[in-house]
C-alpha cells in the first residue's frame, strides 16, 4: 500500500507529519500547509477561496488546524473585502493605510450631499470620501466631490503613460515585459493591450505594445479596432485557413485525408515535422509525442494549449512569437 504524504511538501507520516484529507478526496495535506493554504488566501485574492483540484477549503471543517490569528484574518477577508464586487471597494485614500472600508462604516452627510468613511486603524483614523475616493483633510462640509472630473483626469493620465486598469476592480496595472495576457490580483483575466477579458489568441500581439500602420493595423497584419485583418478574418479565422490550406496541400489524392509516406522502413518518418504548418513556430518546440497529443485535441481545445505553450516557451526559455 502506497504511503500517504503531503501533496505539498511531500511530508509522511511515517517522518511523524499528521495528515488531513484535502477536499478533493485524492489528496492529503499535513497540518503545516493546511493553515499555509488559508494564510496565502488572505494575502492574495486569487488564491481565495483556498482550493485542491478545484475543491474549496472550508475553515470550519480545518479550524483546528489553523492557528488563531489566520483564522481570524481570513474571516475577516472572507466576510468583508472578498464579499463585495472589486470595482465597488473602497480603501482608505492614505497611502500609508489603505485598509479597506466596509460598507458598513459608510456615512452619508445629507447637508454636505457626500458619503465617507472613517478609517478604522488605529494608527490612522482619516476620512476618506466614496465619492472621489480622496482624503477630507479639511473636513466633510468643505468638500466638493469631482467624482467624474477626478475619475477622467485619472484615466488620461493612466492611458498617457500606457497603463491599463483593471475592469472588474480598477487596479491601475503597468506591465513591464512578458505576455500580454494579465491576471490582476482580483482573478480577472486581460489582454494588457485592449483591457478586454482574456478569451485567447486574438487581433492584439501577444508580447509587447502594438505598432500601428497608417491603416490601422498592427505589426500581426490585425486592425486596432475590429479586431480583423485586410482579408476581413480574425486570429482565429486566419489560422483555420491556413491549417485548411496545409491539409489540402498534403491531400494529393483528393481523400481529405493528408497523405502519409509508406515507408515502413524508417519509423523516424512517422512524425512529419512540417515547416508550412502555420503553428509550427510552437510545435518544433514540443517532442513528437507532445506533438501528436496537441494534435488529437479539437480546434478551440488546440488553439488553447498553443496559447499557453507560446506563454510558457516565453517565459521559460524568452522565446517570442
Amino acid at each position: 500500500m502506497t504511503e500517504k504524504s503531503c501533496v505539498i511538501c511531500g511530508g509522511s507520516e511515517s517522518e511523524g507529519d499528521v495528515l488531513l484529507q484535502a477536499p478533493c478526496g485524492s489528496h492529503w495535506v499535513c497540518t503545516d500547509d493546511v493553515a499555509s493554504f488559508f494564510q496565502r488566501a488572505t494575502e492574495s485574492e486569487s488564491l481565495f477561496p483556498p482550493k485542491c483540484c478545484a475543491q474549496m477549503f472550508i475553515l470550519d471543517e480545518y479550524e483546528e488546524h489553523v492557528p488563531f490569528d489566520v483564522a481570524w484574518q481570513y474571516r475577516v477577508k472572507e466576510q468583508g473585502e472578498y464579499a463585495i464586487l472589486a470595482k465597488f471597494r473602497v480603501y482608505c485614500a492614505n497611502s500609508k493605510c489603505t485598509k479597506f472600508l466596509h460598507p458598513s462604516s459608510h456615512v452619508t452627510n445629507n447637508t454636505a450631499n457626500i458619503t465617507y468613511a472613517i478609517c478604522e486603524d488605529e494608527t490612522c483614523g482619516k476620512i476618506t470620501c466614496i465619492g472621489c475616493r480622496v482624503l477630507l483633510d479639511q473636513g466633510v462640509a468643505n468638500h466638493v466631490c469631482n467624482k467624474d472630473e477626478d475619475e477622467e483626469k485619472f484615466k488620461q493620465e493612466v492611458s498617457a503613460k500606457g497603463y491599463q486598469l483593471c475592469s472588474i476592480c480598477n487596479t491601475t496595472i503597468e506591465l513591464i515585459e512578458a505576455c500580454n495576457h494579465v491576471t490582476c490580483e482580483c482573478g480577472h483575466n486581460f489582454c494588457y493591450v485592449c483591457g478586454k477579458e482574456w478569451h485567447g489568441l486574438h487581433a492584439c500581439p501577444q508580447y509587447g505594445h502594438p505598432k500601428y500602420d497608417e491603416d490601422g493595423y498592427n505589426q500581426d497584419g490585425y486592425h486596432g479596432d475590429t479586431g480583423l485583418n485586410r482579408e476581413g478574418l480574425t486570429r482565429r479565422q486566419d489560422l483555420a485557413r491556413r491549417r485548411r490550406e496545409h491539409m489540402d496541400e498534403d491531400d494529393d489524392d483528393g481523400d481529405g485525408v493528408a497523405d502519409q509516406d509508406d515507408d515502413d522502413d524508417d519509423d523516424d518518418d512517422d512524425e512529419v515535422d512540417n515547416e508550412d504548418d502555420p503553428d509550427w513556430e510552437v510545435l518544433q518546440h514540443l517532442t513528437p509525442d507532445q506533438r501528436r497529443a496537441v494534435n488529437t485535441l479539437v480546434q478551440d481545445a488546440r488553439d488553447n494549449a498553443l496559447d499557453q505553450l507560446r506563454i510558457e516557451l516565453f517565459e521559460t526559455q524568452g522565446i517570442m512569437f
